[in-house]
């Protein structure tokens, strides 16, 4: 069951999926050839992916999935159901409701994670898929450093009080940035609240991730990732420079991995790019449209 309302060139819908209702974005164009779904990294949600619409090629259906616990997507009582495999389930049955044969899927971060897990699932589904800043192992220091800060009730009285949070939290992930970049790039992370800004996700995303840092859970998505080699999937790596989550070792050995891999590395950037860099959606564009 689905409702829908028009907000900022996008229809917003809502999936029941079990005891939830699941919140996606649809962008579509007239008579589209084509599907590009969107899936966005561990804390974030549909609006990392809203700037970069109308950089994208002209003429696709786009749809942003907002994962349980995210967003307007409701928070699930269960913590136990925050992992990737229910967030991959989840994705499954949208794009089921929405009939979606075959797409293109851009994944940030986690969202990377959950489209090499879903290739791997129904590969022939997947037509391209580009990884923002993720590969099949990540760097075990950044990833606990990801882990450590996230799961905290953050909350700020003011916009200015979440825009100094949020430059001493990130700077070193975007060096250059100026004051509207550190602006645009807060408004992505907080929600407004009656009483102030607080981020926009469930604390208890953050259980099962600590969870597996305690029992030494290493991320081991290779098989997976050579899968993509055996279907002769084209994909896309957009790299961030200074990513404390992917290194240029975890990098180069991707791509002796997989021959049909394009590395594009966004320069004093870390994890991750936007994908509003010139860089970046240029080098999605061509891709997209090869």
């Amino acid at each position: 069951m689905h409702e829908s309302a028009i907000t900022r060139g996008f229809e917003l819908k809502y999936c029941a999926i079990g005891h939830l209702r699941i919140a996606y974005y649809v962008y579509d164009a007239n008579q589209a050839q084509r599907t590009i779904v969107c899936l966005h990294g561990l804390t974030r949600t549909h609006r990392d992916f809203i700037p970069l619409v109308p950089l994208l090629p002209i003429g696709a259906k786009i749809i942003v999935i907002e994962q349980r616990g995210r967003g307007l997507s409701e928070f699930d009582c269960n913590p136990d159901n925050y992992h990737l495999l229910q967030y991959i389930s989840d994705t499954w049955k949208i794009l089921d409701s929405e009939k979606v044969n075959d797409f293109d899927l851009i994944g940030t971060s986690m969202g990377g994670l959950m489209g090499l897990v879903m290739h791997a699932e129904q590969p022939k589904r997947i037509n391209r898929l580009i990884l923002n800043d993720i590969g099949p192992e990540v760097c075990t220091k950044g990833f606990h450093a990801i882990a450590a800060s996230i799961g905290q009730n953050l909350f700020f009285s003011s916009f200015q009080n979440a825009l100094a949070f949020q430059r001493h939290a990130s700077g070193d992930c975007y060096p250059n940035f100026d004051g509207e970049q550190w602006e645009a790039f807060t408004k992505m992370l907080f929600k407004e609240t009656e009483n102030g800004f607080e981020r926009d996700y469930d604390p208890n995303i953050a259980i099962n991730i600590k969870a597996a840092i305690e029992n030494n859970v290493e991320l081991n998505l290779w098989p997976q990732f050579l899968l993509l080699k055996e279907e002769k999937t084209p994909v896309l790596l957009i790299h961030g420079e200074l990513s404390s989550l992917l290194s240029k070792e975890i990098v180069d050995k991707m791509k002796a991995a997989l021959d049909n891999l394009s590395i594009v590395t966004i320069e004093q950037c870390g994890h991750a790019p936007l994908l509003t860099e010139q860089k970046a959606y240029k080098a999605m564009g061509r891709f997209l449209n090869d």
